[in-house]
């Protein structure tokens, strides 16, 4: 039997150290500063990532990863049954290059096993069911059964997040000025979820204080049977904490990790946004 090997793209948000004990090859996103650009945890941090952006007068770009970064992935692993979980494909390129970089490698290499999943998700949308999918594999599990997994799960996984200002929103054109005006003077936090592989307004806050109340509210209202919680935040680790643990005291049996959004994600919330993934109940 081959063995099996789980590639992602790195706005799956799962770090290189993760990834590595975890046997998940990670390909980087670009991530583009003035003229420079740079290989997403490779050759600029999360950490790094948000220091700059937080100085610099216009976002960042981030780039879609290539068709050759997939070929070249897919033939190191080509004696494998290779399974490659990626970004949600109405927000990137990147699922269509590596259904372009597939159909190259197999035709050079008939043998060869290669599954593209869509994750139609975001971040730790597909990042932890990821994880989740190497103790799987650890624990003797098939391709096909892992392939089911990852798409069963990402079917039904939602992101509810808020975020602390809309002025990223704005820089990326995801809201009109005016918008953000308003939200300002009135005091209002959107809060966002995935829909169909994109990001959509659910409902609005007033106030600080009541938003991880709230939030944490809401997955609780929403979530299904499956009580394994992703909590994430945007260079806020306390925040997330603080979401953590209202979760718990609202979800008790929840098994719940926690992650650092990166750049694709981070670039538009911007600092201080959190959130949480989960798996919905049908509504």
């Amino acid at each position: 039997m081959k063995k099996i090997q789980l590639i992602t793209d790195s706005a799956s948000d799962i770090n290189l150290t993760l990834a590595q004990e975890c046997g998940i090859h990670v390909i980087p996103m670009n991530i583009t500063f003035g003229d420079k650009s740079y290989k997403d945890q490779y050759e600029i941090s999360t950490e790094e990532f948000y220091k700059r952006l937080k100085t610099e007068e216009t976002l960042p770009k981030t780039a879609q990863v290539s068709i050759n970064d997939f070929q070249e992935v897919f033939s190191k692993y080509a004696d494998c049954d290779i399974i490659c979980c990626l970004l949600s494909a109405k927000a990137s390129g990147t699922y269509q290059n590596a259904c372009i970089a597939k159909n190259m490698v197999t035709e050079e290499n008939p043998d060869a096993s290669i599954t593209v999943v869509d994750s139609n998700g975001f971040t730790y949308g597909y990042g932890m069911w990821l994880i989740y999918a190497s103790k799987m594999i650890e624990d003797g599990a098939t391709a096909d059964e892992i392939v089911s997994f990852l798409e069963e799960c990402c079917k039904d996984t939602e992101i509810m997040l808020t975020v602390e200002t809309l002025d990223y929103l704005q820089k990326g054109g995801r809201i009109k000025s005016s918008a953000k005006i308003i939200a300002n003077v009135l005091d209002l936090h959107p809060i966002l979820y995935t829909e169909d592989g994109l990001i959509m307004s659910f409902s609005k806050v007033r106030g600080t204080k009541k938003l991880i109340e709230k939030l944490s509210d809401i997955v609780a209202e929403r979530i299904g049977d499956d009580h394994r919680i992703a909590v994430l935040n945007v260079d806020a680790p306390e925040i997330g904490d603080k979401l953590k643990e209202s979760l718990l005291s609202k979800i008790p049996d929840a098994e719940i990790m926690t992650s650092s959004v990166g750049a694709c994600v981070g670039v538009h919330a911007g600092p201080g946004a959190f959130g949480a993934i989960y798996r919905k109940k049908d509504m």
